[in-house]
């Protein structure tokens, strides 16, 4: 039978050097702020499909994340993959630091939670009003221990100098907008 957990067994496997050229970007950002920027404004080099909207809630954040595609369907594999990675990069940038609040997704719970509890390390809600994690505002803000501002500029500057680093459809825009407004 299909395994329920594979979308996040294959998170566990990700670097973030699995980002490719925008890793070493990610990587010296100053805070995980800035490096959720750089994902939201390099997205379509990563993954096309991928729409990701941080929304402030007082002292906690949201980052919400949703799959778009032209099919209707929704993907519970997909949104589990795009969130345990986020995660993962979360704690590449700040280590022991990254203490979500929660992850939330849109699809019922699994049989076994296992392999969330394990990829996580924080509670996890299932038929949510949205995919993402709820953090601490704060953070966000922590500085990145790894940054290196003038590695930054350089990664920013090669990044800038891909063929198609500023290529956007609008079409695909508006569909991204509308999927993170929905809910």
């Amino acid at each position: 039978g299909a395994c329920p957990t594979f979308g996040l067994r294959m998170a566990e496997t990700r670097q973030l050097s699995n980002f490719g050229v925008v890793s070493l970007l990610l990587s010296h950002q100053p805070t995980l702020r800035a490096a959720l920027v750089a994902i939201m404004r390099y997205r379509h080099l990563l993954n096309e499909s991928l729409a990701m909207h941080v929304e402030e809630a007082g002292k906690l954040v949201i980052i919400r994340e949703e799959l778009v595609s032209d099919t209707a369907l929704p993907s519970r594999q997909g949104i589990e993959l795009a969130l345990g990675v986020l995660s993962r990069m979360a704690t590449a940038v700040l280590g022991p630091n990254w203490h979500p609040v929660s992850v939330n997704f849109s699809h019922p719970a699994p049989p076994d939670l296992q392999v969330h509890r394990r990829v996580f390390h924080c509670s996890v809600h299932f038929d949510a009003e949205f995919n993402g994690i709820v953090c601490h505002a704060v953070d966000l803000d922590r500085p990145n221990p790894n940054a290196d501002p003038a590695m930054a500029r350089y990664a920013k500057q090669f990044v800038e100098s891909l063929p198609g680093a500023s290529h956007t459809s609008i079409k695909h825009e508006v569909r991204k907008a509308i999927y993170l407004m929905l809910p």
